[in-house]
């Protein structure tokens, strides 16, 4: 019995782990093509 309870935290981690790191890496996917967008638009007003 004591087996899955821990399997199933076990998993539990694992998920918030790998969501947490997903949502982090889009966040900062999302930032550098804002950043990037922002420095095309800077690059087109100077022209």
């Amino acid at each position: 019995m004591k087996v899955i309870p821990k399997f199933l935290l076990f998993s539990a981690e694992k998920t918030a782990s790998f969501l947490i790191q997903f949502t982090f890496f889009h966040i900062i996917k999302a930032k550098s093509v804002i950043f990037l967008f922002f420095f095309i638009n800077i690059a087109k007003t100077k022209k």
